[in-house]
């Protein structure tokens, strides 16, 4: 589906089809915005990409700001494959890891579905020394521009109806009235239950991180 076509739609089930309760750039920002929350409630709605990533002295790494979520260590910078595995298991077999001496040969990575946008190496790395690796992000799709533009969503056709109940739960959120209120919660019910997800609200997130740990 287009944007354009997207848009459409949106208009229609809004009863806004001469736009003038949601200006173009308006209903534009809320699907920039329900793109950015579809992809923190399920990161297979959203690329997937492999970038080098320059580590931080210690162990504990923040991945892009354009990222949501890290999936895994692939190699090292000298090509060498990395281990991967959860920071809760690792803490449990080995509660002082964190102690070993700094090195620059990276060879494990560990995540934490709790907290996506961290990560974790093994050994730690040393201070004044700079330690790359290639790593799998779910990375955010760049934002959309043009309300009437033929450029395609940035992601699949079986995420579209997610996606417009995520726009629809925003657009109506936005009011303060107990009607729209309710609308806003009933589309992010339809969102959630579309991509798997049997809680509503802020825990929707949480549900769909806890299952991906």
């Amino acid at each position: 589906m287009q944007v354009f076509e997207l848009i459409t739609k949106l208009r229609r089930q809004l009863a806004d089809t001469d736009a003038t309760r949601y200006p173009p750039d308006v209903l534009l920002g809320y699907l920039n915005a329900a793109l950015a929350l579809l992809a923190q409630i399920d990161t297979r709605g959203v690329a997937h990409a492999i970038r080098t990533l320059t580590l931080t002295p210690g162990a504990e790494q923040q991945i892009p700001a354009d990222a949501v979520r890290f999936l895994r260590g692939e190699t090292t910078a000298d090509g060498r494959s990395l281990n991967n595995a959860m920071l809760t298991v690792k803490n449990a077999i080995s509660p002082t890891w964190r102690q070993k001496p700094a090195s620059a040969k990276t060879r494990e990575c560990l995540r934490d579905g709790a907290m996506p946008t961290l990560f974790w190496v093994d050994p730690p790395v040393p201070d004044g020394v700079e330690v790359k690796i290639r790593a799998r992000l779910a990375v955010l799709p760049a934002p959309l521009t043009d309300p009437d533009g033929g450029e395609p969503l940035p992601v699949s056709a079986a995420y579209e109806l997610a996606l417009i109940n995520l726009v629809l739960h925003l657009c109506y959120g936005e009011n303060t009235d107990a009607a729209s209120k309710t609308l806003s919660a009933r589309h992010f019910q339809q969102a959630a239950a579309l991509l798997g997800v049997k809680v509503s609200g802020d825990d929707a997130v949480k549900q769909r991180r806890e299952e991906e740990r």
